[in-house]
């Protein structure tokens, strides 16, 4: 059986208001103006089907040493 220790969450709302929250807190007025977005969940999960499987490539970066693997 194959399994990871890390799962996919979506995020809440309460989210980019944290986010927000911190950035005043560290930048106070100095800061650009944040933007936040979730228009791309569908895809972001892999819910894009292959046309053909068996070609797929799959590649993660390995950050330890910073290449591609």
């Amino acid at each position: 059986m194959l399994g990871v220790h890390e799962t996919i969450s979506c995020e809440d709302p309460s989210f980019p208001v944290l986010v927000a929250a911190l950035f005043a807190q560290v930048f106070g007025d100095n800061r650009e103006q944040l933007v936040h977005a979730t228009d791309d969940i569908a895809c972001a999960y892999r819910q894009l089907r292959m046309a053909h499987p068996k070609y797929s490539v799959v590649s993660i970066w390995d950050t330890e040493v910073h290449d591609v693997r």
